[in-house]
Order: C-alpha cells, then structure tokens, then sequence
C-alpha cells in the first residue's frame, strides 16, 4: 500500500476540505503531490467505480482504486497514484471532466431514442 493510501503523510503534504454542490470532499496530497486520497461524503459505489474506470484510461495514473469504508459511514475513498510527473488532483479533475461529457453523451443518445418511441 503506498503512503498516501495507508494515511502517512509528511508535514509538507496538501490536506483540503471544501463543499462542492453541497458535498463534503476532503484532499489529501504526499509531497510531491503524485499520490492522492479523495473523501467525498456522501457517495458510493455508482460514482466511486465510475471514476475509477475514468481514472484507469488517463495516461498519467499509475494506480487507482476506491473503498466505502464502511456501510455506516456515507463516503467513499478514492486513491490515486500518477506517474512521475504528474500530478495526481490533475488526473482526478481530467476523468470527472471526462466522466461528465460521457454522461452528457449517454443522456442525448437516451433522449434521442426516447423521442423515436
């Protein structure tokens, strides 16, 4: 498991909360900003395997994977580690950037269909 994964952070690595379309999200960064963890409460396994997949197809990620930690706890854990020289939030922001247009596409080819029945 890297160290961003097992929650051993060094005392220069990037720690974030902020609320995003009323979700809690929680980053934090290792040092050199290539390893990742993102707590977004309030989420499960629709958008934590979906963005996984998204995540598993951008060029700079080495290793992605997610957990619910438990079923009582509302939130997913996402962690990321990118390539060397890459920056791991920036994969992130990438596939949630792609992830959206696929969505976008999926929903006019379901409406298109919809208006032919």
């Amino acid at each position: 498991m890297t160290s961003a994964a097992a929650g051993n952070h060094s005392p220069h690595s990037g720690d974030a909360s902020l609320e995003l379309d009323g979700k809690d999200v929680h980053i934090q960064e290792n040092a050199d900003r290539t390893e990742l963890v993102l707590t977004l409460r309030g989420e499960g396994h629709t958008l934590g395997n979906a963005l996984r997949y998204m995540l598993t197809r951008e060029p700079g990620v080495q290793q992605v994977g997610y957990t619910i930690p438990h079923p009582s706890e509302d939130c997913l854990k996402l962690y990321v580690v990118s390539k060397p020289g890459s920056r791991a939030l920036d994969s992130v922001k990438l596939a949630l950037f792609h992830l959206t247009q696929l969505c976008d596409i999926v929903g006019e080819k379901y409406e298109e269909a919809f208006m032919k029945t």
